[in-house]
């Protein structure tokens, strides 16, 4: 089991968050969801900055203020830290946050100094899909993927079923109960179809357009793979399609 840890962060004085298998948050507003999701965001945000800072107006899109909306108001400091630690309390990933105000501008800073302690390969390990997501589209544009995902809002995922190497398979223990075929459009049908009894996607692409498509066919519609494909299965689909394909000990955050 690890632990996320965090120190002035917002709502959080100093807390440490157990991470098991599955992790759900439950409460009111104002309790700390979304800034313990928000940590962890920033914690890969950090870890994949270059440049030694980050900006906090755009945090996989999600604006998060100043670095004064950020700190602890309890503390008299401008920095925080998050950190993910291992089972013996060591810190596998961590990243210090410091604010830093402009002294010959008027304006609010959004910028903050990262001291990376990180591993570099952690932005890969996380995958995140937020609450806002595209919804039902007709297509979906073709881009450059540094790793296979289907983006924050769900974008991508077309792209992603139809480019799956179709020799690939998939991980035994994730694939539908007795299901032979172990591909991914097979599997995210075994998978959508015990949501939504009777329906069927497929993903098909244009290099002409530089789009994908997702296609869905059930047993009431007259057009077999139609386009109109509705919110439910649009918001349900890269969810699937996300927990069939994360590599072995990374984060999913819904």
């Amino acid at each position: 089991m690890k632990t996320l840890h965090i120190e002035r962060f917002k709502c959080f004085h100093c807390i440490d968050i157990p991470l098991n298998q599955l992790t759900m948050f439950v409460g009111a507003n104002g309790y700390g969801k979304s800034s313990s999701i928000q940590s962890i965001l920033l914690l890969k945000k950090a870890i994949k900055s270059s440049s030694g800072k980050i900006y906090l107006d755009d945090v996989f899109g999600q604006n998060l203020g100043t670095y004064n909306c950020v700190c602890n108001k309890t503390e008299e400091s401008n920095e925080f830290s998050i950190s993910i630690n291992t089972d013996k309390n060591q810190h596998e990933d961590g990243v210090i946050f410091k604010g830093e105000s402009d002294k010959e501008s008027d304006e609010p800073s959004f910028v903050m100094k990262v001291f990376n302690n990180g591993n570099a390969d952690f932005d890969e390990r996380l995958y995140y899909l937020s609450a806002e997501r595209i919804g039902p589209r007709i297509s979906q544009p073709l881009v450059h993927l540094s790793y296979r995902n289907v983006g924050t809002m769900g974008q991508h995922t077309a792209q992603v079923i139809e480019s799956f190497p179709i020799t690939r398979k998939l991980d035994e223990k994730r694939c539908f109960p007795d299901s032979k075929n172990k591909r991914l459009q097979a599997q995210v049908n075994e998978w959508l179809g015990s949501i939504f009894p009777g329906v069927k996607i497929k993903a098909k692409k244009s290099l002409e357009t530089l789009t994908a498509q997702i296609l869905i066919d059930n047993d009431f519609s007259t057009e077999n793979f139609a386009t109109n494909i509705g919110f439910g299965i649009s918001y349900a689909l890269p969810v699937i399609v996300t927990c069939l394909i994360a590599k072995e000990k990374s984060f999913i955050v819904i």
